[in-house]
């Protein structure tokens, strides 16, 4: 691609995305100080803001950091975004302060050294967050305060679009019924609260479900105050347009409408999954869109210009390329009728299921005029779409950094593959205007999560030995040489994980699996490190056990030692008695089996009751309660009504170490005694009805 025509598209874009800040916007300097008025005084005491202009438009942003004679830390930055970031750096840099998405470790003030020369951070036009999955795996139950603490920290990170479909499942009730749809019609077709992503995208209808209206209701009230935030921060929200996908009654209501049925996903039935999308070319799909747009715009006004939808197409349904054409032309127009500055945002996932070819991807891409569409490479650190689809034939794109599936919580990733891989996309020849998050859950490898935050804002390859040393000393609120040791071996360690375009996770701790024989922890570095680095915890922990970012640490790399004992100790010796036929090794290996996994439980985080007390606090009746609890511990375990996604999404928590997967281990060793030939098969259903199902419904 030449350079010529690849600045005319860039510019193009950039022209064509003067996005213009929703009217009622508060200053940006007040959006600065809104969000460090969450701080000790210090913090805000400490800068000396100045905002060089109220930005109208998505550019390239820049923060300037230096001491002045007075000896304050002045901050000039192009917007207010830009600004937080830059306190952020300085606060983590100079001021033993780590702020984090559900914790903090705040210093008492800085070092006393001043900046001797200007710190300059610059990052790129679009720096976006999201992904649909993480509204299920990780922000399902959230509330306004959630939601609040979240918003603050993606300012301080210097985010400035974010992926926000909450709350329209209340504006879509509002359509169909209007289309004479009834109540039950979308019992059918609404997920429970838990899988609402899937519904989005067309994947999934009425399992775990329906909704309530006070359930609805709640959530559209929510998005209202999370977009208004979002607005007085400067963030663009990312809200919906319409797909395609409608409820199936919709079918017979129009018998005179041309209707497409869509592929199942993932083995589930055709009564929850093979969703119906009205054709592209019938009139129905323009009028389906414009209801809903003109709801969405008077929900929330003139919030935004950026929409998102990702169509669940089998290439075998729209079987040539002009109707692939027209289903993207469709999705367009059903957006820029209502607002004729519509941005369409597509994840790059949309074309990884139904059997999309790259021709049939150049087709559906080319339907978009250039400048009207944003692509999101979501697994662009492992698995480059942008490469695959020649820079998505000349629309914008975001690098994607997802690192994680249905939010497993291994300790894993590669801080020096990330650095590479962006620094690739970056100086390459193609269409990239930005870099974002798009993992499918947080609350896991914070580290990672930070660096490509960092990383989005240098325009070359990172010193991380010398961010490592930063990372450490604001997180413990001091230099602390112990730590960097233990920091510098999990970097070189669980932070060295080898890369590979498969899917995620490339690994995973096969202790929260369904029990079989034949496993061990694999790691692909030399495990006595674990033990090592367990070592340095041990020894800081009088001194550091006040601080909380030190506390989660510590139970994460003890429970890291205790899993690989668990399971290559521990566990082999249970296989290696069963091999043999000695039941007296059985039986002690399976009293050491409980007592490790009670031991694990003491290490942990999070707390599944807490998990399950949040959804809960949505339920108005004991039955949508009972709902709630169900859909809680079903998307975090079996994961459909016959295990289609059993463990996919897996946590090392609290409660599910003790009550689930410590049971499922000892069914297993149950059965080895109780049976003299292990038929999997039988194990496999009994463990499934007797245990999994069970822990979910009871």
């Amino acid at each position: 691609m030449h350079k010529l025509f690849l600045l005319n598209i860039l510019i193009g874009f950039v022209c064509s995305f003067n996005f213009q800040i929703p009217y009622g916007v508060k200053p940006s300097q007040s959006a600065v100080h809104m969000v460090l008025e969450q701080f000790p005084h210090w913090i805000s005491e400490k800068f000396s803001i100045i905002i060089q202009e109220e930005q109208h438009s998505l550019k390239s942003d820049e923060v300037l950091i230096s001491t002045t004679a007075k000896g304050q830390t002045q901050v000039v930055a192009s917007s207010g975004l830009a600004a937080l970031y830059g306190i952020n750096h300085y606060l983590r840099n100079y001021c033993f302060t780590q702020v984090t998405w559900d914790n903090s470790s705040i210093g008492n003030g800085c070092s006393d050294e001043s900046i001797n020369d200007i710190i300059r951070l610059e990052a790129p036009a679009v720096r976006y967050f999201g992904n649909p999955a993480a509204f299920s795996y990780s922000f399902a139950w959230w509330n306004w305060k959630d939601w609040q603490r979240m918003l603050d920290w993606l300012a301080l990170n210097g985010f400035n679009m974010v992926y926000m479909p909450i709350g329209q499942e209340a504006l879509w009730k509002e359509v169909f019924m209007e289309m004479a749809l009834s109540r039950n019609d979308l019992e059918q077709y609404f997920t429970g609260p838990a899988y609402l992503a899937w519904n989005r995208m067309g994947k999934l209808k009425s399992w775990g479900g329906g909704l309530t209206d006070s359930f609805m209701d709640s959530q559209l009230e929510l998005a209202k105050k999370i977009v208004g935030r979002m607005n007085e921060l400067g963030i663009i929200p990312v809200l919906p347009t319409f797909s395609g996908i409608v409820p199936d009654v919709m079918e017979s209501l129009f018998a005179d409408e041309t209707f497409v049925r869509n592929m199942c996903w993932q083995n589930f039935g055709e009564d929850q999954s093979c969703l119906l999308s009205v054709h592209p070319a019938s009139p129905l799909f323009q009028e389906i869109a414009d209801r809903f747009m003109k709801k969405q715009q008077a929900a929330y006004g003139s919030a935004t210009h950026v929409y998102s939808a990702d169509p669940f197409v089998d290439m075998n349904s729209l079987n040539d390329y002009r109707q692939v054409k027209l289903l993207a032309k469709a999705i367009y127009t059903g957006c820029a009728q209502n607002d004729e500055r519509c941005i369409w945002l597509l994840h790059s996932s949309t074309f990884d299921e139904g059997g999309w070819s790259s021709k049939l991807v150049k087709t559906f891409l080319s339907a978009i005029p250039l400048g009207n569409l944003l692509m999101i490479d979501q697994t662009a650190e492992h698995h480059p779409r942008w490469v695959d689809y020649n820079s998505f034939y000349g629309h914008a794109f975001v690098w994607g950094f997802q690192h994680n599936a249905g939010g497993s919580t291994e300790i894993r990733g590669n801080l020096k593959h990330m650095d590479k891989s962006y620094q690739y996309a970056l100086s390459s020849e193609n269409s990239m205007i930005g870099g974002g998050l798009t993992m499918e859950a947080i609350n896991q490898n914070f580290i990672v999560y930070q660096f490509m935050i960092d990383r989005m804002w240098r325009k070359s390859l990172a010193q991380l030995s010398s961010w490592l040393s930063s990372y450490v000393s604001s997180r413990y609120n001091s230099h602390d040489e112990t730590m960097l040791k233990a920091w510098n071996l999990i970097a070189q360690s669980f932070y060295s994980e080898p890369m590979s375009t498969g899917d995620y996770p490339n690994f995973s701790i096969f202790l929260y699996n369904r029990p079989k024989f034949n496993q061990r922890i694999k790691y692909w570095f030399d495990p006595k490190l674990i033990g090592n680095i367990a070592n340095y915890f041990a020894s800081s922990k009088d001194i550091l056990w006040q601080n909380d970012l030190f506390r989660q640490d510590y139970n994460d790399f003890m429970r890291e030692y205790l899993q690989y004992q668990l399971g290559n100790r521990v566990i082999l010796q249970f296989y290696e008695g069963y091999g043999i036929g000695d039941n007296d090794l059985v039986q002690s290996s399976c009293l050491d089996i409980q007592k490790m996994f009670k031991k694990i439980n003491q290490h942990t985080n999070y707390n599944l009751l807490d998990y399950e007390k949040a959804a809960v606090s949505f339920g108005t009746t004991d039955r949508e309660r009972k709902q709630l609890s169900e859909n809680s511990r079903d998307i975090l375990t079996t994961w459909g009504p016959s295990a289609q996604n059993l463990d996919s999404a897996h946590r090392e928590w609290a409660g599910l170490i003790s009550d689930y997967y410590q049971r499922r281990w000892a069914f297993f060793c149950e059965w080895a005694l109780t049976h003299k030939y292990f038929n999997v098969t039988a194990f496999n259903e009994g463990i499934m009805n007797l245990v999994e199902i069970p822990f979910v419904t009871t």
